[in-house]
């Protein structure tokens, strides 16, 4: 019995590596310091799952790959070789797989992607540039205008101190597709190289905010999941897979009910972006001091828009470090 909601909360044995608390804002709350440690407490949480109510039953692990990515290929868009590979597996043993499914890259987005991000960081880069009469790169038609800042320097990026935290959204209500969800994964290894070839240590966390997911005091949910630490290089496939979509409505479906499953609600809630209280109680449970909040829930299937939307989100969050 957990006091705070005020009836039964499954909490399963302890796992290494995951911290499951309720806070006033936040909610139910789980925090895994990787995708394996998250797959971990999803199966520790399995026999909660099949002992819950109707909505955790449906979320349990032990259906095949192959059964649940086939019933909703728009919403999922899981790799087809890859089903043809894992058909059997369950999505339980799927978890500790993560790592070795290709990526559901659609080449033209991630291109997009490509693009779009390095090319704003560099519009964003000159309008940086600081202009003055110290040395610097010489405008001959600043100088023949008799004007003092005739030299122009870009500004230094501010020597790296400690370690930057990307936190990525993973959420999306039921009515967008698997692109507009794969946007942000590909985003946040665009900006975690651009950081990282700076000097800077990135460690990127996914996180799905939901709201009004459970029948319980807490009534919200949180899940974050460290998908790469500091020191640990770049593994696209491993970011890009933990923030599909079949990741998603999937293995992060079943963290929902897996929270508390005899009070999870039938619609798992809605996807929301956290707000500052939150972002408070995020940094308490990951024990990090300067984390980069990424917030975007895709309302929309035109790739294009979210593509824009999410430049416009990094731009925002790397300002500081550009």
């Amino acid at each position: 019995m957990n006091p705070q909601n005020g009836r039964f909360h499954y909490h399963p044995a302890p796992v290494p590596g995951v911290v499951r608390v309720d806070t006033p804002r936040a909610g139910n709350v789980v925090f895994c310091d990787t995708m394996r440690t998250f797959g971990a407490w999803l199966s520790a949480s399995n026999d909660a799952l099949k002992a819950g109510n109707s909505t955790a039953r449906s979320h349990a692990l032990d259906d095949t790959v192959g059964a649940v990515m086939q019933k909703y290929p728009s919403k999922l868009r899981f790799p087809p070789s890859e089903i043809e590979r894992l058909r059997d597996k369950t999505i339980g043993e799927l978890c500790a797989e993560l790592a070795t499914v290709a990526p559901t890259f659609d080449d033209n987005m991630a291109q997009a992607m490509n693009d779009a991000l390095p090319q704003a960081m560099r519009l964003f880069n000159e309008t940086h540039r600081i202009w003055s009469d110290k040395p610097g790169s010489m405008s001959m038609e600043r100088l023949f205008e008799g004007r003092s800042d005739w030299m122009s320097r870009r500004r230094r990026v501010r020597r790296p101190a400690k370690v930057i935290s990307l936190a990525v959204p993973i959420t999306a209500n039921w009515g967008i597709n698997a692109e507009p969800m794969r946007i942000m994964g590909i985003a946040s290894t665009i900006a975690a190289d651009f950081l990282s070839k700076r000097g800077f240590n990135v460690e990127i966390m996914a996180y799905e905010c939901g709201g009004s997911s459970h029948d319980n005091a807490a009534e919200h949910s949180l899940q974050v999941v460290r998908l790469k630490g500091a020191k640990d290089t770049l593994r696209p496939t491993e970011v890009v897979n933990g923030m599909s979509a079949w990741a998603f409505r999937s293995l992060w479906f079943s963290g929902i009910c897996a929270l508390d499953p005899q009070t999870v609600c039938s619609g798992l809630g809605y996807a929301r972006e956290p707000d500052e209280l939150m972002v408070e109680e995020m940094k308490a449970v990951m024990g990090v001091d300067d984390v980069i909040f990424m917030r975007l829930v895709p309302r929309s299937n035109n790739t294009a828009q979210v593509i824009e939307q999410a430049v416009q989100v990094v731009q925002e969050a790397l300002k500081e470090y550009l």
